[in-house]
């Protein structure tokens, strides 16, 4: 027996785990439910994020906060002192078919597309944080804005072409 066999068993053995470990991510990927006709298929995978002041911005509020949105995975919270908030994880494609606060304007009885993220970060003395991200028609995929809609819910607005498709709400 060489006296490199247990290296070369134990490269093999990392190889073997590492490569089932990216089966599974792969396999996980097939498995997700990315819209209607796969509308939304191009956002797996993206993170868009949408940098605002915690008050009204000016040179005396120097607080700035960064919303991070990773399509199909979490939404987050990162403060300028870097502490990260977990908001939710992906749970579910939902519809909104009425005006909210981050899309006032939107038209009542017209189902959009929405996704749920759950299970974030309790609030103290309250909830677990959760975000319902709602969709709209665009030629560039961007987070335009973000409001809370309640103790620790979320709301945000992301702007997409994969929204332009007719097939483009849950379903």
């Amino acid at each position: 027996a060489s006296s490199h066999e247990p290296i070369v068993q134990q490269r093999a053995a990392a190889a073997s785990q590492h490569a089932g470990a990216r089966a599974h991510s792969l396999r996980a990927m097939l498995d997700m439910d990315y819209g209607a006709d796969s509308a939304y298929l191009a956002l797996g995978g993206e993170c868009v994020r949408l940098r605002g002041c915690t008050g009204p911005c000016s040179s005396h509020n120097p607080d700035v906060r960064v919303h991070e949105l990773c399509f199909f995975a979490h939404a987050a919270q990162v403060e300028v002192r870097g502490q990260r908030t977990h908001l939710g994880s992906f749970a579910r494609w939902a519809t909104v078919d009425t005006p909210t606060v981050v899309s006032p304007l939107a038209a009542r009885g017209v189902a959009r597309a929405a996704q749920l993220y759950a299970h974030g970060e309790a609030c103290w003395r309250g909830p677990q944080r959760s975000a319902l991200v709602e969709f709209a028609c665009a030629n560039e995929t961007s987070l335009i804005a973000v409001d809370e809609d309640g103790k620790c819910s979320y709301r945000f607005l992301v702007q997409t072409p994969a929204a332009c498709t007719p097939c483009a709400y849950a379903t």
